[in-house]
C-alpha cells in the first residue's frame, strides 16, 4: 500500500506511521504539536474502529491513543490536511481529492472552530480542548456541525458526545452537573 505523507510545514513532508511520528517518544516529531483539523477533534470522541481502510484505522487508533492518553498533548487546530488525513485514501498531498469534498471539509472545520471559539493555526493543549468541546458541543449539535459526513448516521460521534459530556460532568444544556 502507497505511504501517505503528513503535511507539517510548507515544504516538509513526514510518513506517520512508517517514520514513527506519533509513536516514538523523545523524537523532534513528539516535541511539535499535534496537527488536527478542527472536526477530527470531534471525531476522536466518536472513533470505534471504523474507516476508509486497514491504514487509516491504524493510524487514526494511535492518534485516538495518543490524545486520550495525553492530557498536555499540545494540538495545532487546522482547517486543511492533518494526521489523520496522512493516512486517508483521498489525500492529495494538500487537499482531499474525493470529488469536492475539501471545500465540504473545510466548511466543517470552520463550524466546529466558530463553535469552540478557536483559532486555526491555534495552539491548544489537549485539556483545554476537551473542556471546550464539552462545554460547547451537544449530540445534536453534531446534526449541523457535521452536515453532509458520511459517518454520522453511524451514531457512533453523537455516542461519543453524550460519553465525553457525562464524563467531564456536563448536562445535555452544558451546564455543569
Amino acid at each position: 500500500m502507497k505511504a501517505l505523507p503528513i503535511p507539517h510545514q510548507k515544504g516538509e513532508e513526514v510518513n506517520s506511521r512508517r517514520s514513527g511520528e506519533l509513536s516514538r517518544k523523545g523524537d523532534a516529531a513528539m516535541d511539535r504539536p499535534l496537527r488536527l483539523r478542527a472536526h477530527h477533534l470531534l471525531c476522536i470522541h466518536g472513533f470505534r474502529g471504523m474507516g476508509y481502510d486497514d491504514e487509516f484505522v491504524v493510524n487514526m487508533s494511535e492518534i485516538v491513543r495518543r490524545f486520550h492518553g495525553e492530557p498536555e498533548l499540545q494540538i495545532q487546530v487546522l482547517n486543511n490536511l492533518d494526521a489523520v488525513c496522512s493516512a486517508c485514501p483521498s489525500n492529495g498531498g494538500d487537499v482531499c481529492e474525493r470529488e469536492r469534498r475539501d471545500r465540504h471539509i473545510q466548511a466543517m472545520d470552520g463550524r466546529v472552530i466558530e463553535k469552540l471559539g478557536l483559532t486555526a493555526g491555534g495552539i491548544y493543549t489537549r485539556d483545554e480542548l476537551v473542556r471546550r468541546t464539552a462545554a460547547a458541543v451537544a449530540p445534536e449539535d453534531l446534526d449541523v456541525l457535521c452536515q453532509g459526513c458520511r459517518w454520522l448516521p453511524c451514531g457512533v460521534c453523537k455516542e461519543g458526545m453524550a460519553a465525553l459530556r457525562a464524563a467531564t460532568g456536563r448536562n445535555p444544556d452544558g451546564s455543569r452537573s
